[in-house]
Parts: structure tokens; C-alpha cells; sequence
């Protein structure tokens, strides 16, 4: 019998339930982890243990973000805006391009569905977006050579 979506709640809501935290969002796209902790938490045991409840009953979408908000949920630690400039990619409900954070900022992250390459190859760039553009490896063969 294929599971029904009570069922494919009930593994979601099991693993909320024990939490000793409030569950919360996160975006994996930059993450910073502690390998001792890692691994002595076994997480890439539970995260392929998640990724096993999805192949066989299908209980999320979104590709491999969920696994990681099932097995961190309330255990992540926010980063300083100046570690990661998130949100780069733009509003994702009207695609309004936004500034960066004030202050010093050491990575640039173009989450959300504002990709640089995409708005500077359909003529509709951000004005942040030619931060990136020096770095287009298209746009730049000699970056692939070996001299």
C-alpha cells in the first residue's frame, strides 16, 4: 500500500516532536560545519536514512534541502551577514533585485531564483550581478587553461 499524506506527516511530525529546539528554516547553500560534531551526531547516517524514506514514499519535493531541515531542524546557528550575503538572487515572488547587507562582506550568495548568470545572459542584470561576472567561466576560457 502506498503511504497516503497523514502517513508521510507522521514521519515529519515524529521527528519534530523529539526535537529539544523549535524547528526553523535554513539555506544549505553555505553552510559551515564542525567535522568532530558531524560525525560523533552520525548525520550523514540520518540524512541518507531520510533520503531512503524519500525514494521509497516520496513524503517531500525541493531536492536536497528537506532532508537537511528534517535532520537539523532548531540545531543550526545563524551566520553573521557579513560571513554570508545571503539573499542575492533576488525576491523570488517578483524577482526585485536587493542591496548588499551594510558592512564587510566575505562570501556573496545568490540564493533564490535570481541567478547572475541567467539575468546577465537575458540582458536584465542586477546592478550586483557584475560582482560575479568577472568569475563567468564561459565568459572567460582562458580561466580553464593550465598555464
Amino acid at each position: 500500500m502506498h503511504p497516503s499524506k497523514p502517513l508521510n506527516l507522521f514521519f515529519i511530525l515524529t521527528v519534530m516532536i523529539r526535537r529539544p529546539r523549535n524547528p526553523c528554516y535554513f539555506n544549505t547553500g553555505v553552510m559551515v560545519i564542525d567535522l568532530w560534531k558531524w560525525r560523533e551526531g552520525k548525520y550523514t547516517e540520518k540524512l541518507e536514512n531520510w533520503m531512503r524514506i524519500q525514494k521509497r514514499y516520496r513524503i517531500y519535493e525541493l531536492g536536497s534541502l528537506p532532508p537537511f531541515l528534517l535532520v537539523f531542524a532548531g540545531d543550526v546557528e545563524g551566520m553573521e551577514h557579513r560571513w554570508n550575503q545571503h539573499g542575492l538572487g533576488g525576491d523570488n515572488l517578483e524577482g526585485l533585485c536587493r542591496a548588499l547587507h551594510p558592512g564587510p562582506v566575505s562570501l556573496l550568495h545568490w540564493s533564490g531564483k535570481g541567478k547572475p548568470w541567467l539575468r546577465i545572459d537575458s540582458k536584465r542584470p542586477c546592478p550586483l550581478d557584475s560582482l560575479w561576472a568577472p568569475y563567468d567561466l564561459f565568459r572567460h576560457p582562458s580561466l580553464f587553461s593550465n598555464s
